[in-house]
């Protein structure tokens, strides 16, 4: 279970924007690893394109790839934002004294809007997979387990 969790995580985390980031369980936001020669935060596109020669995609599909991810990217990120707001009026909240009504109201809404980032990406990642031909997709898979076995070997400082 835990093995399927972390690929699914590892696939969703390769078709996620990398201005679109995780955060640690204190709040601040994990460092997001940018190409080589790209800002940080910014948009640079979808990360599958990172794998495009390894897939054999065509210029239509890359072109199709980065219509489906520049289409979502803007509702994710604001839906990101909202998060990250929240979780600081929570930290306020807590500071202020625990209110177990306004804490719950926060909650609640962290909870709604974490449930439609996650629909929200398995739309697009549905989307770019549809875009990919069978072999593709398998070719697309092995890459994502290889990465997250490289990942795992590197352990928590890699």
């Amino acid at each position: 279970m835990r093995t399927t969790l972390t690929l699914l995580l590892g696939g969703l985390l390769a078709l996620s924007p990398p201005g679109v980031r995780a955060e640690s369980a204190a709040g601040a936001p994990a460092p997001a690893a940018a190409p080589a020669g790209t800002q940080p935060g910014k948009n640079e596109g979808p990360r599958i394109l990172q794998f495009r020669e390894q897939i054999g995609l065509t210029d239509e599909q890359a072109q199709a790839i980065a219509r489906i991810h520049q289409e979502s990217h803007e509702k994710i990120r604001s839906n990101h934002i909202r998060i990250l707001e929240l979780r600081r009026e929570l930290r306020k909240i807590l500071e202020q004294g625990y209110v177990d009504r306004d804490v719950r109201r926060n909650a609640e809404e962290q909870g709604r809007l974490f449930g439609e980032r996650v629909l929200m990406r398995s739309q697009r990642q549905s989307r770019i997979r549809d875009v990919l031909s069978e072999e593709q997709k398998i070719r697309l898979k092995s890459l994502v387990r290889e990465r997250a076995r490289r990942k795992r070997l590197q352990g928590p400082e890699g």
